[in-house]
C-alpha cells in the first residue's frame, strides 16, 4: 500500500486523495478522511495523515495454489483510526 506524498505542498494522492486512508490538508473533496488538527504529529509542523504500527494477523494467512492471502492491521495518524487490509501475494 503506497502512502503517497505527505508534504504539506504536495497534491494529494494515493492514500491521502479522496477514497484514502490518510487525511491531507490539501484535500477538501467530500471523498477525503477526516482532517483533525488534534491529531497533529508536530513533524516540522506537518499534520497529514500518517502510517505506522502495521501487524500482520498469522491466523488470517491462507495459500492458495501460487498466492497468499495476509491480513493485516495498520495504525493511522490523522485521522486516529485501525485499518484492515489484505494484501495478496504471488510469484
Amino acid at each position: 500500500m503506497a502512502g503517497g506524498d505527505r508534504s504539506t505542498d504536495a497534491q494529494p494522492t494515493e492514500q491521502y486523495a479522496p477514497g484514502g486512508i490518510l487525511a491531507h490538508n490539501n484535500c477538501h473533496d467530500n471523498g477525503c478522511a477526516r482532517y483533525d488538527p488534534a491529531y497533529a504529529l508536530d513533524l516540522g509542523n506537518n499534520d497529514n495523515g500518517a502510517l505506522y504500527g502495521a501487524s500482520i494477523i498469522d491466523a488470517w494467512t491462507s495459500v492458495h495454489d501460487d498466492q497468499t492471502d495476509l491480513y493485516w492491521f495498520l495504525s493511522t495518524w490523522n485521522p486516529y483510526q485501525v485499518v484492515l487490509v489484505k494484501t495478496t501475494l504471488s510469484p
